[in-house]
């Protein structure tokens, strides 16, 4: 049973990725995530 809900929140994560990706959330992420390390 808990291998089951592994695999259910992997593949969750993995839909949320591709979501991520379509919108070019992850990338703005990235840059902000750089410019924030530069920064400080």
């Amino acid at each position: 049973m808990k291998k089951l809900c592994h695999a259910v929140r992997l593949r969750w994560y993995f839909s949320l990725a591709e979501d991520i990706q379509d919108t070019g959330l992850l990338e703005s992420m990235i840059e902000r995530s750089s410019s924030y390390e530069e920064r400080s």
